[in-house]
Parts: C-alpha cells; structure tokens; sequence
C-alpha cells in the first residue's frame, strides 16, 4: 500500500496489489548502511511457475469458467461465470504453467487474460473494448493534485533514429 501525505495531514491510502518477494540479497554500501535487494513479483508467478505434471485435459461438456476455477484452487477470486462448455476435450503437454492454461480456457470464450487487482483477488471476466469500459482511473487538477493546470509536456521526436529491418532469405 502506497501512503501519500495530504495537505490536511493525513494520508491517503493507496493499494498496489499483493506481491511475492523474492529471497533478499543482503550487501553492506560503505560504511553501516545494509541494503536488501527484493524483486516483488505479482501473484500470477504462482500460476506461470506452477507447471503440470502429467498431460493435462478438461472434459468435453465441462465449463470453462468452472475449468478455470479447478487450476485456481482456494484462491480469492471475483468471476463472472459463463454457462458456455467445452465442445471436445482439450489436452495440454506435461510442463506447460497452470498460468498458460487458465489463459487458453479464458481466450476461447472471448475472457481477459487472467488479472489480480490491488487487494489481491483473481479477475475473470468477459473482454471488453475500452470504448466500453468506465474509466478505471480519472485525474484531477485541484490543488491537491500533482497534475497542474496549464503543465506542459514536451516530446522530442528529432533525435529518435530510423530503424530498418531487412529480413533475407
């Protein structure tokens, strides 16, 4: 979680999701200073680490967001269920991550990929544009903003190199 100091002195609190941390390296910079390096990983990492064992399948005639449920396990999830089965039996190779899996199940009945938001609940839901879609984020220009009005930005096009790719066969 995020903690930004508001100008009335007290804080806003904002979530960033549940991460994994990976095993720390500890160095000492010169002097006592200890610095750990940590590499934070989302909760997807379980899922794309997680690789099956034996040649995978789900049964024809079973749901896919049901499916999709099984590879999850106990895990906090939001799902918008689909009532839409598996026509014939669809089979994975030993090694391949539960993260793939999930993702094939999701893509053949039009799903996003699977997302984790910010308190750490899987996401299953059906695709939409992002015509469609509310703003999941709006910015605001008031005084406690760190956008101001009238800011400019500048884009530097001029020293952007031309890139050529020749492919020969």
């Amino acid at each position: 979680i995020v903690q930004l100091k508001m100008p009335d002195g007290g804080y806003a609190e904002w979530p960033e999701g549940v991460v994994l941390l990976s095993s720390p390296t500890r160095g000492v910079e010169s002097g006592s200073a200890v610095i750990r390096e940590v590499d934070a990983y989302d909760q997807l990492q379980v899922y794309a680490s997680d690789l099956v064992t034996n040649r995978y399948s789900v049964a024809s005639g079973a749901t896919y967001t049901g499916a999709v449920l099984v590879l999850l396990g106990a895990v906090t999830r939001n799902v918008t269920q689909s009532t839409k089965t598996l026509p014939v039996t669809m089979e994975w190779d030993i090694g391949t991550s539960k993260l793939e899996i999930i993702n094939d199940l999701l893509s053949a009945i039009n799903y996003e990929s699977l997302i984790f938001d910010e308190t750490g609940r899987a996401i299953i839901r059906p695709y939409r544009s992002p015509g469609e879609r509310a703003p999941e984020y709006e910015y605001r220009d008031d005084d406690a903003s760190v956008l101001l009005p009238g800011a400019k930005q500048s884009l530097d096009l001029f020293n952007v190199p031309t890139t050529w790719v020749l492919v020969v066969s």
